[in-house]
C-alpha cells in the first residue's frame, strides 16, 4: 500500500546517475564466506520548484547496473524530495515484492505442516 501510495502522489521528473556507493558485505553462497561489493547509484536532479537534490538509490547491485552521466527517469514526493527513487520496478516495488515472497514461503511451509 505504500509504494502504491508513493506511486499515486509523487511527482515525476528526470535525474542524472552521478557517483555510486559501494558497500562491502560478507555473505554465505553455499559453504563460503565470501565479500561482496554492491554498488548503489547515487542520482542528482531537479524539483518542479527548481531546488537541487541528490539520493542514493535503496538497490544495489553487484555490478552496476547504470552508467555515470547516465540519466534515468525519478519518482519524488513534493514534500519529501529527498526520498525518491529511481522509477524502474524493481527500485519502487523490491520491499513489496520482497515481503510478498516471504509470505508466500511461510504459507507454503504452514499448509505442508498442516496436511502432513
Amino acid at each position: 500500500m505504500r509504494a502504491r501510495d508513493f506511486v499515486k502522489r509523487a511527482a515525476t521528473t528526470v535525474g542524472v546517475v552521478v557517483d555510486f556507493v559501494e558497500e562491502t558485505s560478507e555473505e554465505r553462497r553455499g559453504d563460503d564466506l565470501v565479500t561482496v561489493t554492491y554498488f548503489y547509484p547515487v542520482v542528482h536532479f531537479q524539483t518542479a520548484s527548481g531546488a537541487p537534490v541528490a539520493f542514493r538509490s535503496a538497490v544495489g547491485s553487484e555490478r552496476p547496473q547504470l552508467s555515470k552521466g547516465q540519466q534515468v527517469p525519478v519518482l519524488y514526493d513534493a514534500a519529501h524530495p529527498q526520498e525518491a527513487k529511481i522509477r524502474s520496478f524493481v527500485q519502487v516495488w523490491w520491499v513489496t515484492l520482497a515481503l510478498v515472497f516471504v509470505a508466500a514461503l511461510l504459507a507454503i511451509v504452514g499448509a505442508a505442516l498442516m496436511f502432513r
